[in-house]
């Protein structure tokens, strides 16, 4: 057997492994591509590129936050509705653009001695007196399906808008998107977010909500969904305590020209929830999720997920170059190869997110760091295969040289590998008995020799 006629063999056999696991890994990475996401392992990587692909918090964006500070200075909550009237006139009186008042307003006050609300009146004529504060519509189940609950007319009526505060939450409990619409039997809700920036006179028409034939009036319906590209995690946005702004230790210049959100930041108040940003220090609340929403809408940023054809592509482009290279490159070479396309992977995706589409990486990553191992045992079991045939019949073939009896071994478990090594052992000590043998006969004849 020449070696010419060896690397003949062995290239047909590496070319028809090479087409088999071509085709397998293209399908699997397909597959797995058209699933758009792999589960927790994509949501993981999400949530990085999220966390790192974090911008500048705008300027004109204010928390006012019902803090520990505050509760500590004013007492348990719920506060006196007295308060937030206090409150709104002040923050009027500085000429924000927006004020959003996430408190939940949705039961009057209970009636003094002579059956009035004093409080739920003053927040009354304290909206007025503003014309541009938004409140919030809650959602919940009440037994008979998703209902909206709005805040008691008394409030609501004097609102400049209403806005829904409910979040999406993914399989694993992390909010990452919100529905901009949400309603029931023909009445759309803008999201909280979404109607205070209209009301501080943002232009995002774009953001209508849908035609009415497009409704399912009696069931809780939701349209345009928006993947949230936070701007940064928990206090990344300025705020101020409520109890410093009520008693007027903050400069009114302040809010001027600005969105203004009231809300709820203290430990233990039920209104923060975990997202893609919040890492290690734990939930987000509420107020921070609504800035990061405002934020998103004000600078034009979203996040899309691509189709699944897309993903599907995505997936199989990197396992096809990883599969021609190992064919054209050395060994060493395409591993490089194949650590640099997963590298190629992790940085395309993350590009691509920066841009506002979300290509889930998991699928071609899996197929790519299986390919290699994959393609290199099948090559080197090709290889041991040929060469245990060939040991096996020069096994066969009469033995120039007398072998001594092999002696008697402890019985041994021997696998596949095992076997081989030793034929090959057996092999090489029958070539160097031969050459051994061939040069003792030279150099013991009687006369000079010569060998051509």
């Amino acid at each position: 057997m020449t070696l010419p006629r060896l690397s003949r063999i062995l290239h047909r056999i590496a070319t028809r492994e090479w087409l088999t696991i071509l085709l397998c890994l293209l399908i699997l990475a397909a597959e797995l591509g058209w699933q758009n996401g792999l589960g927790r392992l994509d949501q993981t990587l999400y949530d990085g590129f999220t966390t790192f692909n974090s911008r500048p918090a705008r300027d004109d964006i204010i928390i006012v936050a019902i803090d520990d500070y505050s509760l500590a200075q004013l007492g348990r909550w719920p506060w006196p509705r007295k308060l937030h009237a206090q409150l709104l006139d002040r923050l009027s009186a500085a000429k924000p653009r927006a004020i959003g008042l996430d408190v939940i307003l949705t039961e009057p006050e209970r009636p003094d001695a002579t059956g009035k609300r004093p409080g739920d009146d003053a927040i009354a004529a304290a909206l007025r007196l503003s014309g541009k504060t938004v409140l919030p519509v809650v959602v919940a189940n009440l037994g008979a399906g998703m209902a909206a609950t709005l805040p008691v007319d008394a409030i609501g009526a004097h609102a400049k808008a209403l806005g829904h505060i409910n979040l999406e939450h993914d399989n694993d409990g992390v909010v990452r998107s919100v529905f901009l619409y949400e309603g029931q039997n023909g009445a759309w809700w803008p999201h909280f977010a979404l109607a205070l920036a209209r009301t501080g006179g943002a232009d995002l028409a774009r953001l209508m909500p849908l035609t009415d034939e497009k409704q399912r009036p009696g069931n809780w319906v939701r349209t345009r969904e928006m993947h949230i590209p936070f701007a940064g995690g928990n206090g990344h946005f300025r705020s101020v305590p409520y109890v410093a702004v009520l008693n007027g230790e903050v400069p009114a210049q302040f809010f001027t020209d600005k969105y203004v959100l009231v809300g709820a930041t203290a430990i233990g108040m039920t209104d923060s929830y975990p997202t893609a940003v919040s890492g290690e220090s734990g939930a987000m609340p509420g107020v921070e999720i609504n800035a990061n929403i405002l934020s998103s809408l004000l600078d034009g940023k979203s996040v899309r997920f691509a189709r699944p054809w897309q993903t599907a592509l995505f997936s199989v482009l990197p396992v096809l170059l990883a599969l021609l290279g190992f064919v054209f490159l050395r060994s060493r070479l395409a591993l490089l190869l194949g650590a640099s396309l997963l590298l190629a992977t992790l940085g395309a995706s993350y590009l691509v997110l920066c841009n506002g589409i979300w290509l889930p990486p998991a699928a071609a990553l899996i197929v790519l760091l299986i390919s290699y191992p994959l393609w290199s045992w099948r090559r080197l079991e090709a290889a041991i295969a040929y060469l245990s045939q060939e040991f096996m019949r020069l096994d066969k073939e009469p033995h120039l040289l007398p072998e001594a009896a092999p002696t008697a071994a402890p019985v041994a478990i021997e696998d596949e590998l095992e076997h081989r090594i030793k034929a090959m052992e057996t092999a090489a000590r029958r070539v160097r008995d031969l050459r051994q043998f061939i040069s003792d006969s030279l150099d013991s004849l009687p006369d000079a020799t010569l060998v051509t």
